[in-house]
């Protein structure tokens, strides 16, 4: 009698690091409490230029430093006073990556977002190429 054993690969995190990033999907994420109260989160998709797949929560609150904020200044611009999140799935933008360890995981965190034409390749040329086509 055989047995045939699965062998599926084992999961990755990212490398810490830069990278051009497509919104690929977004949902409602679970309520966090803050020094607010309880706000809600949402949990976004990325698919990075290298293949990769990065999933962020982020709180919804206003403000400069606020995630969701730089990312639809990333990818919306900052004319418009409200935007559907559904707008933003196909969008690119710029990610950076750092790595953050709790007991024994260690997690890929988007800890900045910016505009693709800010993201600068290793030799420091601006790289603003569509990288998904």
């Amino acid at each position: 009698m055989m047995f045939k054993r699965n062998q599926q690969p084992v999961f990755q995190i990212p490398e810490e690091g830069e990278y051009n990033a497509e919104v690929v999907n977004w949902k409602k994420g679970k309520q966090a409490t803050t020094y607010s109260g309880l706000t809600d989160t949402v949990l976004v998709t990325f698919k990075l230029e290298n293949g990769d797949s990065v999933f962020q929560s982020m709180l919804l609150v206003p403000g400069p430093t606020s995630l969701v904020e730089k990312l639809f200044n990333a990818t919306m611009g900052e004319d418009e006073e409200s935007v559907h999140f559904d707008k933003l799935v196909g969008k690119e933008c710029g990610v950076q990556i750092v790595h953050h360890t709790h007991g024994e995981n260690t997690y890929a965190n988007v800890v900045d977002i910016f505009a693709t034409f800010e993201y600068e390749n290793e030799e420091g040329i601006e790289d603003d190429e569509d990288f998904f086509e």
